[in-house]
């Protein structure tokens, strides 16, 4: 299929300026679903700051089961947004299967124990 090659064309705009260009690649991507994009999608999120880009990151986490996300998800768990903390602790709860709420303590304790070394 075209996604097998159209989800390169778009990401190097992951990493555009302007939002919107960002929140329409991660759409698209997120759309093709293709597994070779993940790493991009993972590393999009590491630089993330924007508060609405993070929310579409984050179904993006649960919407491909971006369990490498997990570390990025607890920190937003600390976000100033409460759209972002809301929607890292559904990721969260979704990739893990726990319910830990918004504490980031607590998914901290949890992945140290839980993470794969």
């Amino acid at each position: 299929s075209g996604a097998v090659t159209m989800w390169k064309l778009l990401v190097p705009s992951l990493g555009h300026t302007e939002t919107e260009v960002r929140l329409a690649s991660l759409g698209a991507l997120v759309q093709f679903a293709e597994p070779e994009s993940h790493d991009a999608i993972i590393d999009m999120a590491a630089a993330e700051k924007d508060g609405a880009v993070r929310v579409q990151l984050c179904l993006a986490a649960r919407k491909l089961k971006l369990k490498p996300l997990i570390p990025t998800l607890i920190e937003w768990l600390e976000d100033e947004a409460e759209s972002v903390i809301m929607g890292a602790a559904n990721a969260l709860r979704d990739l893990s299967g726990q319910n830990l709420g918004t504490d980031a303590a607590k998914w901290t304790a949890w992945w140290e124990k839980n993470k794969k070394e």
